[in-house]
């Protein structure tokens, strides 16, 4: 995923014992979130067919505040 335009960070996270999982990219404008769309469908169409994964929804969000520790 960081190989595509303007994508600042993915998250994989793994539920425990609940069988779901879920994944975040992180864009850093509207337009490369746009642009990325058939790529980042085409790769989670890959990886969810290799780790036997159903893809149940895509969603969009803003990031509206952000704090991290070193």
């Amino acid at each position: 995923m960081l190989e595509i335009p303007g994508c600042r960070g993915f998250y994989f996270l793994n539920g425990k014992g609940n069988g779901k999982s879920l994944s975040i990219a992180l864009y850093d404008t509207e337009e490369n979130l746009a642009a990325s769309r058939e790529t980042a469908n085409g790769l989670r169409s890959e990886a969810s067919s290799a780790l036997t994964l159903e893809v149940l929804d895509v969603e969009e969000y803003e990031v509206v505040t952000s704090e991290l520790n070193d």
